[in-house]
């Protein structure tokens, strides 16, 4: 499953479709119900190893909520290997009006 948003096409992570289908009832749609809920998710993803999938998700949802009338958004990500593994750190968010950075930070393990 897909939204729309002003940074194009996002696609919706299966653990995110089946808490909506829990909820469904209370939104409209499911873009109202990630609307609503997409800063609970990353709240309580925020700093740790997730699927990809859903950290990018997370990303995407964070800067096209981002409040107008703040700074540029920011993105960045850090990829590297150990043990054989490759992990990658995204790293999101804006400056507010005062210049005050609120940036997230989730990561993932590549498979």
């Amino acid at each position: 499953m897909k939204v729309v948003t002003e940074f194009g096409e996002i696609k919706i992570p299966k653990v995110i479709v089946d808490e909506w289908k829990k909820h469904k009832r209370e939104y409209a749609d499911i873009k109202e119900f990630i609307g609503e809920k997409a800063s609970e998710f990353l709240s309580s993803y925020e700093g740790k190893l997730v699927d990809k999938e859903l950290a990018i998700f997370l990303r995407d949802c964070e800067l096209d909520s981002m409040p107008r009338g703040c700074g540029p958004p920011i993105s960045e990500e850090l990829s590297f290997e150990d043990a054989g593994n490759k992990y990658t750190i995204l790293a999101f968010g804006w400056s507010d009006e005062n210049g005050v950075p609120h940036i997230h930070m989730i990561g993932y393990k590549e498979p």
